[in-house]
């Protein structure tokens, strides 16, 4: 790996400016820290009271789902397996199935059909 002129003067200003310009800062007194930070603490942050309960409404309310969707995913899920066909072909069925089944969440089923 070959670094060009350019990238390598690019680096070295960075370097430089990293370097010294933490020497610029003027020094603050203790006092004027002080200042500072209760200038910084006006602002009082109080968080929202969680209980479990706020928790599981939210994590309970019903999902919007299309219905449409949500057929064929059962279609798809419920299909039966081809009589008369090659490995690649069964292969590809279950692979659709199992994928299927796992979108409706019916994990056993997903897992059968994607070993």
């Amino acid at each position: 790996m070959t670094i060009s002129k350019n990238e390598l003067n690019f680096f070295i200003l960075v370097l430089l400016t990293l370097i010294l310009f933490p020497g610029c800062a003027t020094k603050m007194s203790l006092e004027e820290a002080k200042k500072v930070s209760i200038a910084i603490d006006d602002k009082t942050f109080t968080k929202p009271s969680r209980r479990i309960t706020d928790i599981l409404e939210v994590l309970n309310q019903p999902g919007q789902f299309d219905a449409k969707i949500t057929q064929q995913f059962k279609a798809r899920a419920a299909a039966l397996p081809p009589t008369k066909a090659d490995d690649s072909t069964t292969a590809a069925f279950y692979h659709d199935r199992g994928e299927a089944a796992r979108e409706l969440g019916q994990i056993k089923q997903a897992i059968d059909d994607l070993r």
